[in-house]
């Protein structure tokens, strides 16, 4: 990799850190440019990297770019709806992405795990949001479903960066959805700043790991 692309990753955590502060300073200005910067400069450090002339680095953009339309969506709290569709789409574009890569031995622990988690995660925000938003708990649980198949599926594959990108990304959801739907105490600003954490450590995981598949095994 030259200096400008790690100039790019450099500027990417840069920007992934400001949005954290700002999460925590509640600094809404500096969130509406420090949050949808970094796919951005993902994406740009993807592209660097000739993402564009591999299959599953396609479908990385393409995930990139819903990501960032779902960034940019849920800065506004009247768009959950849109906004989850947004990264739901970039979550089946991940989960392609590694259908194209040579499938590796599975990580049956970790499949299992995801999945045993994830159902009970599930079920539990299920359960609150039919309770206090029925109008968005088919589609909370939907989006939950298909988050948590997509990552066991990515650890069946043996994807190890991709699959910890996309679990550190259902840990992030999983978060805000709880948060959301009051499944777990909000703790001030902290939840939050991890829901952003997770996210950012999960996209930066899911780009190096398509972009470079083989940095893993």
């Amino acid at each position: 990799m030259n200096v400008f692309g790690w100039v790019l990753l450099a500027a990417a955590a840069v920007a992934a850190v400001a949005d954290w502060v700002a999460v925590a300073r509640r600094a809404a200005g500096v969130e509406q440019l420090a949050k949808p910067a970094v796919p951005v400069l993902l994406a740009l450090w993807a592209v660097l990297a000739h993402a564009e002339a591999t299959v599953p680095g396609r479908w990385l953009l393409l995930a990139l770019l819903a990501w960032l339309v779902g960034d940019v969506l849920l800065l506004a709290p009247d768009r959950f709806t849109p906004g989850a569709l947004a990264f739901l789409v970039g979550h089946v574009a991940v989960l392609l992405g590694v259908l194209a890569l040579p499938a590796r031995t599975a990580w049956w622990p970790a499949v299992l795990l995801v999945v045993a988690l994830g159902a009970v995660a599930v079920v539990a925000v299920r359960r609150r949001a039919v309770a206090s938003e029925p109008a968005v708990a088919g589609l909370a649980t939907a989006y939950g479903v298909v988050l948590v198949l997509v990552a066991a599926a990515t650890w069946w594959r043996g994807a190890v960066l991709p699959a910890a990108g996309l679990t550190l990304l259902a840990v992030s959801d999983l978060l805000l959805a709880g948060a959301r739907f009051a499944v777990v105490p909000r703790a001030g600003r902290a939840l939050p700043v991890a829901v952003m954490v997770t996210y950012h450590g999960a996209a930066a995981l899911v780009t190096v790991g398509l972009v470079r598949p083989d940095l893993v095994g």
